[in-house]
């Protein structure tokens, strides 16, 4: 009889790239449809465009005024009322989006766009439509690693709004103003693999998004407080 140890981690790395490689696989048609018929109308992937930079921007100012306005009003009953007892607070998945938000904006502006070139429009990307997909998929459940677990950082409603709306402007002040091409630097990411600095934005966007239906799944739950 021959025991196996799994490592959880490589199993959500695993069932994320599942993810990730359906939606891509399903996506690419559509899509190929949805741009032109011909070779001359189709985007350079490898060029970092004023369409991508507005399109994301518009992106991130949704996501940032989205939970501002979840959390907004809140009371310290609703902040912190549990669905169950394997179930976060709307504190901790404030927390969790705001943390996520922080380390991956760092990781963009401050390690990836600084690696080495990948200029080539052969090399495989991932289509940019298929990471929303992959990654608001509410019915996929994760783990989250254990530096973005929420350990009560900011006690209060004020606390999680004031770091949310640091932690976002931060984002996309630097998307704002860079002149890197971000289609041409790679890192990988631990559900999509390999993937370019524009799409880890597309990556930590659709993270916002997957948390806010968490939290409009806490709210909806028949034991929510009222005020």
């Amino acid at each position: 009889m021959y025991m196996f140890i799994v490592d959880p981690y490589q199993v959500y790395k695993l069932i994320g790239a599942l993810i990730a490689f359906l939606a891509i696989f399903f996506t690419c048609g559509t899509a190929s449809a949805a741009h032109g018929q011909g070779d001359a109308e189709k985007k350079d992937p490898s060029v970092f465009t004023e369409a991508d930079r507005t399109k994301a921007l518009e992106k991130l100012n949704e996501t940032r005024t989205r939970l501002s306005n979840e959390l907004k009003g809140l009371s310290d009953k609703q902040l912190i009322y549990r669905s169950g007892p394997d179930r976060w607070t709307i504190a901790q998945v404030a927390e969790h989006i705001i943390i996520a938000e922080q380390r991956i904006s760092t990781l963009i502006a401050e390690s990836i766009v600084k690696g080495p070139e990948h200029s080539s429009p052969d090399v495989f990307r991932v289509n940019d439509i298929a990471i929303p997909l992959a990654i608001t998929n509410r019915n996929q459940k994760f783990t989250a690693p254990p530096t973005v677990q929420p350990e009560g950082r900011w006690k209060t409603r004020d606390e999680l709004l004031s770091e949310w709306e640091t932690s976002r402007a931060k984002t996309i002040s630097f998307l704002k103003t860079t002149e890197v091409n971000l289609r041409t630097r790679f890192a990988e990411n631990p559900v999509l693999g390999m993937i370019d600095a524009f799409q880890w934005i597309i990556f930590l966007d659709s993270h916002a998004r997957r948390h806010l239906e968490q939290i409009a799944e806490v709210k909806a739950d028949a034991g929510y407080p009222t005020n």
